[in-house]
């Protein structure tokens, strides 16, 4: 990664960042999550659950020969089954290629999506049954990303500032995120005091635990069903090599 890519990628999530914090070191990680970490979720839906869902976080793998960080985040549900294997680029966590298998009430497809940071696109390719059916792309003014390695990326290197705007680039929609203020959550532990953040428009809501692992206690709107929320009800540690 040249250094005017790294200078543009900071400047556009408009954060502040703790000195060398822009790589992906085993140092940096060491003290927020390590490969394996398992985080597993309720997903409740008009407060009643809908399935269950787990963030896995697989730390540096090779792949043809090329070095990605790895997560997979999956949910499962009544006639609904996600699974998404996210490469991501070590240095910056940005999306360099998404493998997805969904089914939905027994209609099963696959979506391989393609990322170009440098260029700010994104080509998504369905398949059924092996068969493409379908192929888009998509282009930002900025690199595209994606909110689980988002999630990954703000634990690493976010700063919790009451009022702290900033925007994330998915495909096909704009989000800008607030740093509202602390507030009480619910999780498997009981209650806790967990950073809120809430996107505009109101899509997304999330709530950082302000312990040093900054676990993410409860994710609303990320499933892809209307009004949904991930609640977190169990969290295994990774190991460091």
């Amino acid at each position: 990664m040249t250094k005017i890519r790294k200078i543009f990628f900071w400047c556009f999530l408009s954060l502040a960042v703790v000195a060398g914090a822009g790589k992906a070191s085993a140092q940096t990680e060491a003290t927020v999550y390590a490969p394996g970490e398992t985080l597993t979720y309720a997903i409740k839906k008009f407060g009643i659950k809908a399935g269950t869902a787990t963030l896995v976080y697989h730390g540096l793998v090779e792949v043809n020969g090329t070095p990605y960080i790895q997560i997979v985040f999956t949910a499962d549900g009544f006639n609904f089954f996600d699974e998404e294997k996210i490469f991501a680029d070590p240095q910056t966590l940005l999306p360099l290629r998404v493998e997805r298998g969904l089914n939905i009430f027994g209609k099963k497809e696959q979506i391989v999506e393609v990322y170009d940071p440098d260029r700010g696109t994104v080509s998504i390719k369905k398949y059924k049954g092996g068969k493409l059916v379908d192929e888009t792309a998509f282009e930002q003014d900025r690199p595209i990303d994606n909110l689980y390695c988002f999630l990954y990326r703000y634990r690493m290197s976010g700063q919790f500032e009451p009022g702290q705007t900033f925007r994330m680039f998915l495909p096909t929609k704009d989000v800008e995120f607030e740093i509202i203020d602390k507030e009480s959550v619910k999780f498997y532990q009981g209650a806790d005091e967990a950073w809120y953040m809430q996107s505009r428009p109101a899509e997304y809501r999330i709530w950082f635990g302000t312990r040093q692992d900054k676990l993410p206690l409860r994710i609303d709107g990320a499933v892809g069903m209307a009004r949904t929320a991930m609640i977190l009800t169990d969290h295994r540690s990774g190991k460091m090599d």
